[in-house]
């Protein structure tokens, strides 16, 4: 499923000694049919035959899984990578459907089983062919808002497209018109499975359109580039603040190089689907031209008889009172990681414990350790053409890996922490990838770790270790606050100091 983008589901048939069952492998966990003989005492058996023929030759591409409002581009079996069609419902009953076709490769797609299946595609559209734009696709839960209403929240409040902000263009859970039905019905896992076999929850397909676009943080082309970027996420941060809006999940593949930029424009946040917004009362009427699935028409009946297994992916959430943590592991503050590290799946956090709540701060101290992030991947893009036994190449993989390789809170959380206290140990990952950075840049994580030093006060650290280097004659010695101004003055500060801008 993962190298097919647009695979919703995937079909296998398991064999075992002379026995052998159909499963199927969606968002929702896998579905195994009744056990069949492969062959008895008269050779193969009718079910084994029948199976195969269906697989093989009868079912079509949306039998097998495909999106059904995708449909390829040209020859399939090209050197170049396939284009497709998307067609998207109309808002509107008797307004022609737009269409958008994908352009190359898919900027990011998950190979993961257990997560939403994201996939993110430059696109155009069939009206404007020469506007390119960004669509992504990923599941959600039904209790969890879509992507698409948090956008429009954004856009109520007039701040899509304002600086550090994607841009929204359009967005909706994906519906269909079922085979020998009329009505559309919304893209689901449960619209795709037989009755018996539908999740209590269920999963929905959904989709987003940005006109913003951009490439990775790591790609900037001049210090005052990632300077200026960086710039322009505070600023998105200290707008989405002022509207009471925490985006909780600021990692490096949220944080984008806008192409074609103009002054305070450099960069954006996207994916927004983790965003807390203000509470507001959402609309009772249903809209008529899409419906969820209830019965599907010509719906294939599962005999009383047979057996359908289901085994569940577990989405990882508790229901029982625990603290935020939403997120990527890597770029979360360290209040965020304690708080990981604390609470036990099911259990909660100890009785002694009170969970840190998210705040702006800890939005901040994630864009800290993305910067962080981008200037160990542009390390690591000084050294790719080496060879992999190349020392200097070894020595930045190493410490790419010691930095940014661990996925376990308890541990991360520990290397969080001795990073914000000694950014320039002498044998630390932060001094060996220094070397093959910009110069005016080779200074900017410890600048950047007296700030997180400081919000961290339960480590009673000092915070000016960097500003008394001796190229740098201002000393701040004060404990100083994680804000938008606080962090924005650091970083406009560092760009004199070190005649970036």
């Amino acid at each position: 499923m993962s190298c097919r983008p647009f695979q919703l589901f995937s079909i296998g048939v398991l064999i075992f000694a002379s026995s052998f069952t159909v499963s199927v492998y969606d968002r929702g966990g896998v579905l195994h049919s009744c056990q069949m003989q492969v062959y008895d005492s008269h050779g193969l058996t009718d079910d084994f035959i029948r199976v195969v023929r269906l697989l093989s030759f009868d079912a079509g591409e949306i039998d097998l899984g495909r999106d059904p409002t995708v449909t390829a581009v040209g020859a399939t079996k090209s050197e170049e990578y396939p284009r497709y069609n998307i067609k998207q419902s109309s808002p509107l009953p008797h307004i022609p459907s737009p269409q958008r076709t994908t352009i190359g490769r898919p900027i990011w797609t998950s190979h993961s089983l257990l997560g939403r299946g994201t996939s993110v595609w430059r696109v155009h559209s069939h009206n404007a062919p020469q506007d390119e734009q960004i669509m992504k696709t990923a599941w959600r839960h039904e209790d969890c808002d879509g992507e698409a209403e948090v956008y429009s929240y954004l856009d109520e409040c007039k701040i899509t497209g304002s600086p550090g902000i994607a841009a929204f263009r359009s967005g909706q859970d994906i519906s269909f018109v079922p085979a020998g039905s009329l009505r559309e019905v919304v893209l689901s896992v449960n619209s795709l499975r037989p009755r018996e076999a539908r999740l209590p929850k269920d999963i929905i397909l959904h989709r987003v359109v940005l006109t913003s676009i951009g490439k990775p943080l790591w790609e900037y082309d001049t210090p005052a580039q990632f300077i200026r970027a960086l710039l322009a996420i505070v600023q998105g941060i200290r707008t989405l603040e002022q509207h009471d809006i925490l985006h909780r999940d600021i990692s490096a593949g949220n944080v984008l190089l806008a192409t074609n930029s103009r002054p305070g424009y450099e960069a954006f946040l996207t994916d927004f689907e983790f965003a807390k917004i203000p509470s507001r009362p959402k609309p009772t009427a249903i809209p008529t031209s899409r419906w969820h699935i209830t019965h599907m028409v010509n719906e294939r009946k599962v005999h009383n008889q047979s057996v359908i297994e289901h085994i569940s992916w577990s989405n990882g959430i508790s229901h029982a009172s625990g603290p935020e943590m939403t997120g990527t592991l890597q770029f979360m503050a360290i209040d965020m990681l304690d708080n990981c590290t604390t609470y036990t799946h099911g259990v909660g956090c100890p009785p002694t414990y009170e969970p840190v709540k998210r705040a702006v701060r800890h939005e901040l101290e994630s864009l800290v350790w993305v910067a962080e992030y981008a200037l160990f991947r542009k390390a690591h893009q000084a050294v790719a053409h080496l060879s992999s036994s190349h020392a200097d190449r070894k020595e930045v993989e190493t410490a790419f890996a010691e930095e940014f390789g661990c996925n376990v809170p308890s541990r991360l959380v520990k290397q969080r922490r001795q990073t914000a206290i000694l950014p320039r140990a002498p044998h630390g990952p932060q001094q060996k990838i220094t070397p093959y950075l910009d110069e005016p840049l080779r200074q900017l994580i410890p600048a950047l770790m007296g700030i997180v030093k400081s919000q961290n006060d339960h480590q009673d650290l000092d915070s000016g270790q960097f500003w008394s280097a001796e190229r740098v004659e201002y000393e701040q010695r004060a404990p100083m606050p994680m804000t938008c101004d606080s962090l924005e003055g650091v970083l406009r500060k560092y760009a004199s100091v070190m005649r970036i801008f």
